[in-house]
């Protein structure tokens, strides 16, 4: 007496949020302005090619100085210092974006943004070309597409009836 309950359990699609997310963007890769043939990178291969790209930025701001007052930088933090934080925000864009709209910071602090805002575009660019996103991408994208599109949010509300997240080991907001 069931015959219904078990047809849909077999259409429903069960997953990670990531794979959601992924599927998402997949599914709606133009809106989404990304390539449907970008993997999932583990999350030890994004940490490597974030540190290449931070430290590989750090020598060529210092070759080009092309931002300036990198003086103030130097003398406040150490390189380890540096790549960690440059590391940390390359991570958190959400949390970059928020403290490089902050005027008041100090000159060490502003310049310190403004490496890891190249920094950042760098590590984009790096994961583009290799046709790869990390975790947290996908997450940050599809809330993006999901934000700033309503066609991709009506045809998602016509296909998904319920939703259910499980994730509570993740609490990222």
């Amino acid at each position: 007496g069931l015959n219904d309950a078990a047809y849909d359990i077999d259409l429903a699609r069960i997953g990670t949020i990531h794979s959601f997310c992924l599927e998402l963007l997949r599914e709606f890769a133009l809106q989404a302005d990304i390539n449907p043939r970008e993997e999932i990178v583990d999350e030890a291969t994004a940490n490597t090619i974030r540190s290449e790209v931070v430290r590989e930025t750090i020598l060529r701001v210092l070759e080009t100085e092309e931002i300036p007052h990198l003086s103030a930088l130097f003398s406040r933090f150490s390189i380890r210092e540096i790549r960690s934080i440059l590391d940390s925000l390359v991570r958190d864009t959400d949390r970059l974006r928020k403290l490089a709209s902050d005027e008041s910071l100090p000159t060490a602090e502003r310049v310190m943004l403004k490496i890891a805002q190249v920094a950042a575009r760098a590590f984009a660019t790096r994961l583009a070309d290799l046709e790869l996103i990390d975790f947290d991408r996908v997450i940050s994208r599809a809330r993006d597409l999901l934000g700033t599109n309503p066609q991709v949010r009506s045809t998602l509300r016509r296909h998904i009836r319920t939703l259910i997240v499980d994730e509570f080991q993740d609490v990222d907001p």
